[in-house]
């Protein structure tokens, strides 16, 4: 938000559902990729284990991976969606990571959460250290 309203040259990690919408209505903001690669974000959503109303819980799932739904959210978001087979226009597809194939030419990669997910505590507290001074 600072780098938005001109109180700072540079922010530290961010995901682009976070900055693209403010550059889109003129903020003086873009994002850079380290040459080395990038990881992405992942959406998503999960049903609870034993959680009321399981049904409505199915049901709201399919609703957000409704077409429609993820055409508008990725819009609004200028992040990719969850499922293919969608088509935006140029001005909107340049903010976004999608089709898959374009993640490669963004040098933009999915990790291996089964590797990270166990380190994931020691990972942010050095976050923390680091981008939190």
């Amino acid at each position: 938000m600072q780098v938005a309203q001109g109180q700072a040259d540079i922010a530290g990690l961010s995901f682009s559902k976070s900055v693209y919408p403010y550059t889109v209505k003129g903020a003086p903001i873009d994002m850079c990729f380290p040459r080395e690669g990038t990881f992405a974000g992942i959406n998503c959503l999960t049903l609870v284990k034993g959680a009321p109303d399981r049904e409505l819980g199915i049901a709201f799932i399919n609703r957000m991976l409704d077409p429609a739904v993820q055409q508008g959210l990725a819009e609004a978001t200028l992040a990719g969606p969850t499922i293919s087979g969608l088509e935006f226009k140029p001005e909107v597809a340049k903010y976004m990571a999608y089709p898959e194939a374009k993640m490669d030419e963004m040098g933009i990669f999915s990790p291996d959460w089964t590797f990270i997910n166990p380190i994931r505590p020691s990972l942010l507290e050095k976050y923390n250290q680091v981008f939190g001074a």
